[in-house]
């Protein structure tokens, strides 16, 4: 297990399973505790009749990971998150972004995105335009989907992180900014941060920056307010950086906290 997702009314918990790349439902009672959990269909498995993606004609230069574009893919759920569109898991083993619906206490399948081979989608966000960007971990890029008619996603564009290294840097988060005008990718290998700009109706994006994260090995942000923390893994601290709001671009660490091994970081709504 790699992810967990609680749904908007607090009643459900999504768990997204590497290993085996199965989505797993349970629900949560008043105290919280959740019940046995119930797995959905395994993903390496054929979905007759689910409504997909085959063309990317007319999009930039989205074409995956030469260098795994031919081994057998696996599936590899990486994350789960409740959107308006739906419930959508992100399987990076099998470059799907997989939409759902939640009847009773089972999962049904509703749609299949497929995305290049070998680009390894890992994590996504939900855009107030109604987009979803989709950062992947092995290409380099994050991919912009919207919701069509029919109650699908369609892959509508995308753009590659500046100055990355394909198969040495490899993105881990994508976190908004307060004004959603930004998002911000946490980037493992070169251990920076990179920005990029959202433009037209929330359907395009274009690389602004990328600045030094002040960590070893980012494996997760988030951004509150002006202020985002990253978790250094291999550092094994946290660290807060400023961000300028007007560019989206992360300034000098401002403060340290030791932190063995910090993997996820959750944000205090309260």
């Amino acid at each position: 297990m790699c992810h967990l997702a609680v749904a908007p009314d607090g009643g459900s918990l999504i768990a997204s399973c590497y290993g085996d790349g199965r989505v797993v439902r349970m629900t949560l009672d008043a105290a919280g505790r959740p019940s046995a959990p119930v797995a959905a269909p395994a993903p390496d498995q054929p979905a007759p009749g689910l409504p997909g993606l085959s063309g990317l004609s007319g999009l930039p230069e989205l074409s995956g990971a030469p260098g795994r574009a031919g081994e057998p893919p696996t599936p590899h759920a990486h994350q789960a998150r409740f959107t308006p569109a739906g419930l959508v898991t992100i399987d990076l083993g099998l470059d799907l972004v997989r939409v759902w619906d939640v009847r009773g206490d089972a999962l049904t399948e509703r749609q299949r995105v497929a995305l290049p081979a070998g680009t390894g989608p890992r994590h996504g966000v939900w855009h107030p335009s109604g987009h979803l960007y989709v950062v992947t971990e092995h290409s380099n890029e994050v991919f912009v989907l919207r919701p069509a008619p029919g109650g699908v996603l369609i892959l509508v564009g995308g753009v590659p992180l500046p100055v990355t290294q394909v198969g040495g840097d490899f993105p881990a988060e994508i976190a908004l900014t307060r004004d959603a005008q930004y998002a911000v990718i946490g980037i493992r290998g070169s251990n920076t941060l990179a920005t990029v700009r959202v433009g037209g109706e929330g359907e395009s994006l274009a690389p602004v920056a990328l600045v030094e994260s002040g960590v070893d090995w980012p494996r997760h942000h988030v951004i509150a307010r002006d202020t985002v923390l990253v978790a250094g893994q291999r550092s094994d601290e946290i660290v807060s950086l400023t961000i300028d709001e007007r560019t989206g671009v992360p300034g000098r660490v401002r403060h340290r906290v030791d932190a063995p091994t910090p993997t996820c970081l959750l944000p205090d709504r309260a």
